[in-house]
């Protein structure tokens, strides 16, 4: 007997230890001035002493450790109550816009007791968890470790997020124990932007989680996520049903209905999956409600809504008509012709490709592509969007490129001269090219390469900025004092554009002087070429040599000591390389003939 009741109260015990724990119920991310405000909620489930917690954050695609670790002991010891914790204040004008942003859309809160943290300094798809401080387990978490929250159904960027009542804690999470307002809810609303109500009314309120678990009927759409973009045209909608028996007529509660824009509405008599292809491109509203035996909507109605957009789908043959395609909106592009990869690097998985008309960055933080790929490597069928970025125009993709359809293949730099790139750096951007007999106007012997900082590279009469990329060979080396010719591709960031070497192979000794590439270069005309002569200009005035390549790399017509122009009448239509050689001085031009 005595064993007995030991056992009842180990049991007894357990159920008041599990009671007497924190629990994240609320997330919201601002779209006030700044992404404001941040803000977190925690209810204090039972007797809870906040002295044994933290908080801890992971941000964007960050697989690494949770950090931002912030102790939540300033709020003492609480019983059945909540607590907030919002973005760090600090000094700057971002903090103070934070805290006003704060008081205004949520003024039943004190906030002289609001704790700031780091750790919620959120963007909408960042995690974030309480641990215990002594043993560093986790006590509770939202959103998936290592997975950046964009795209997906618990994203909350300029939104929330609310725990259902009686859920949690989870020390793993659990996307079904949560209701979302959807990426975008917040957008252009709030007291903050002239709106009539507040965050706190549209979220519905603020310290509503109660931990006893709800009876009502319940039906969440857990994925996707509202306001996703589906690629494909096919939609996969799961769901989560509570307090409601779905089964066949009259053998449960009811059954689900749903329908797609001002399709028939369909029956369902189980929780599967809602599957729909073949969806055309545009805007489309999926509704799904419960409904009781005889088809009639429940009391007060159980529904969600799920807006999702299917992008167009366009094809281009080229890198220079893909770059001249709209950017930024959900337009899908699939590059059906081939492009070299020219440069690579972990920093944004980014990768630079380049055909015979142009160049483009592909700007890949999310992964989608998971084949490895390097410099050489050829790839076909590349998909994704368009987007800019400080200037600099970056493809993003959404699908894997798959296998390289051949590698080893070399893209032959353009030789430019810096006057060239000063003319219109944007003929350029993301390009490979050539520039000789410039030098490092700064080096002095001592100063080194480093990372994300520009080095001016200089003529008789042009400079223009070195920037070299993170973690190359070249990065604390002593930056050469002599004459050099440097490969690169040209990049654009908030600085402006610049010339950034791949590695240290792509910095050599010139054989031409400053003088030579300060004072000749060269234009052909016209371009494109419709009457059989091409003309071609040096600034010296003197003759020069010309070869002329197929972009296959195929030398189709070469002529020495040209004066003024040569007769190109053989040549097809098509797009060439021009190569034009004078003394120790080359340069290459694209020619296109009509």
């Amino acid at each position: 007997m005595k064993q007995t009741y030991s056992l009842i109260a180990a049991l007894l015990i357990a159920v008041i230890a599990f009671a007497q724990q924190p629990i994240i119920t609320a997330i919201v991310d601002g779209d006030c001035g700044g992404g404001t405000p941040k803000l977190m909620e925690i209810y204090a489930q039972g007797t809870v002493d906040f002295s044994q917690y933290s908080i801890q954050n992971q941000s964007n695609a960050n697989t690494g450790t949770f950090g931002s670790t912030t102790s939540l002991a300033s709020f003492g010891t609480v019983t059945n109550g909540f607590v907030y914790v919002t973005s760090t204040k600090g000094s700057n004008t971002a903090g103070m816009q934070n805290l006003a942003a704060l008081a205004s859309e949520f003024p039943s809160l004190n906030i002289a007791t609001i704790l700031e943290s780091s750790a919620t300094a959120n963007n909408g798809d960042d995690r974030v968890r309480i641990i215990n401080s002594s043993t560093m387990a986790v006590v509770d978490q939202y959103g998936v470790s290592g997975i950046d929250g964009t795209g997906e159904v618990w994203e909350y960027e300029d939104s929330y997020a609310k725990r259902k009542n009686g859920q949690g804690p989870s020390t793993t999470f659990d996307p079904a124990q949560w209701t979302y307002g959807g990426k975008g809810f917040l957008d252009g609303k709030g007291t903050c932007q002239g709106g009539a109500d507040t965050y706190a009314t549209l979220i519905g309120g603020v310290a509503t989680y109660t931990a006893v678990a709800s009876t009502a009927p319940s039906l969440t759409i857990t994925s996707p996520a509202n306001n996703s973009t589906l690629d494909n045209g096919s939609l996969t909608a799961t769901l989560s049903v509570t307090n409601f028996n779905i089964a066949a007529m009259n053998a449960g509660d009811g059954y689900i209905v749903y329908q797609l824009d001002t399709d028939a509405a369909v029956n369902k008599f189980d929780t599967a999956p809602i599957t729909i292809s073949g969806i055309a491109p545009g805007a489309h509203s999926l509704v799904v409600k419960l409904v009781n035996n005889a088809g009639a909507d429940l009391s007060p109605a159980v529904f969600q809504t799920l807006n999702f957009t299917v992008p167009s789908q366009v094809a281009v043959n080229t890198i220079a008509t893909l770059r001249n395609q709209n950017v930024g909106g959900s337009t899908i592009y699939t590059l059906t012709s081939q492009a070299v990869i020219t440069m690579t690097q972990s920093f944004r998985n980014q990768k630079w490709i380049e055909d015979a008309t142009g160049a483009i960055v592909i700007d890949d933080t999310n992964g989608a592509i998971t084949t490895a790929l390097t410099r050489g490597d050829a790839i076909t069928g590349l998909t994704g969007t368009l987007s800019e970025f400080n200037g600099l125009l970056q493809f993003i993709p959404t699908t894997d490129t798959g296998a390289a359809t051949s590698g080893g293949n070399i893209i032959t730099p353009q030789t430019v001269s810096l006057a060239m790139l000063n003319a219109n750096p944007e003929a350029y951007e993301s390009e490979l090219v050539t520039v000789t007999g410039s030098q490092f106007t700064t080096a002095d012997g001592s100063i080194v390469f480093e990372n994300n900082v520009d080095l001016p590279l200089g003529n008789a009469t042009d400079t223009f900025n070195h920037e070299n990329f993170f973690s190359v060979d070249y990065t604390g080396q002593v930056v050469p004092t002599v004459v050099v010719s440097i490969t690169g591709v040209i990049r654009q960031d908030n600085t402006g554009y610049s010339l950034s070497a791949r590695d240290l192979a792509d910095i050599q000794q010139s054989t031409a002087s400053t003088t030579d590439v300060a004072l000749v270069d060269f234009s052909i005309y016209p371009n494109p070429a419709t009457s059989g002569i091409l003309n071609i200009n040096s600034t010296t005035g003197s003759s020069v040599d010309i070869a002329i390549f197929s972009t296959l790399g195929q030398q189709v017509m070469t002529q020495k000591s040209v004066a003024k122009s040569m007769n190109i009448s053989s040549l097809s239509t098509g797009l060439y390389i021009v190569k034009i050689t004078q003394g120790v001085t080359t340069l290459t031009k694209k020619l296109v003939v009509n």
